[in-house]
């Protein structure tokens, strides 16, 4: 058994579910995982532009296949793990709108002072739900859109935007906010987050190894307090 640690590079948006399962695949395996999180812009822009280390890329399925194209990652290691779906917050103690249906979920968005939203997956999502509404232009007006880095829970923590939309995994960790629930059904998109293969990834039975254990199906409760789901 090797003593270098298996080396995951992911994006941020499933950061917390990682740092959940890394250590107790850790306890249950004797191996170490070295995880180095980037926003999903960034680590594409990272992989695309220079070769990298890892023995596992974690994110979202179009870029990985991007990647894949690119000739990035080796194509047939494609392994998904969890689904993503993007959810609704307001900020502490604030009364919580009605987004049970499209209608009412169009009717709190017009009447809400901003509305912030990410421009990572859950973004493009968030846009064609406006669109579908036929609002993109009200809601561009007074949107909060921040750096790929920032997550929407603490603009709406902290009172910059009225509405939060984000991917539910995402969400759920943030202080200062409260979840109100996931986005009308007909609106919903899910992002598939997953791993493949760097070309020159040192210890990818390790990577498999560690694939193996967090999509069992034993870690479906855990990874739907976090707010996700096994793919």
């Amino acid at each position: 058994m090797t003593d270098s640690p298996i080396k995951v590079l992911s994006s941020t948006a499933i950061r917390e579910a990682l740092e959940a399962l890394v250590p107790m695949f850790e306890q249950a395996s004797g191996r170490k995982v070295a995880l180095t999180f980037q926003p999903i812009t960034t680590l594409v822009k990272m992989i695309r532009e220079a070769s990298t280390d890892a023995d596992a890329v974690m994110t979202a399925q179009d870029s990985v296949e991007l990647l894949i194209g690119d000739g990035k990652l080796a194509s047939g290691t494609w392994t998904g793990f969890v689904l993503s779906r993007v959810g609704v917050a307001v900020r502490q103690g604030a009364p919580k709108p009605d987004i049970g249906t499209a209608a009412s979920f169009k009717a709190a968005l017009l009447a809400a002072r901003s509305v912030g939203f990410s421009k990572g997956p859950s973004g493009g999502i968030v846009m064609n739900a406006l669109t579908q509404l036929g609002i993109a232009d009200e809601i561009k007006a007074k949107a909060v859109v921040p750096d790929i880095s920032v997550r929407i829970g603490s603009l709406v923590a902290n009172g910059e935007a009225e509405i939060g939309l984000q991917q539910i995994g995402e969400l759920l960790p943030m202080p200062g906010i409260d979840f109100v629930g996931p986005l009308p059904n007909e609106l919903q998109a899910v992002t598939i987050y997953g791993a493949a293969r760097p070309l020159n990834a040192a210890d990818w039975a390790g990577a498999q190894a560690l694939l193996s254990f967090i999509t069992a199906p034993d870690k479906a409760p855990l990874l739907r307090k976090i707010g996700l789901e096994l793919a």
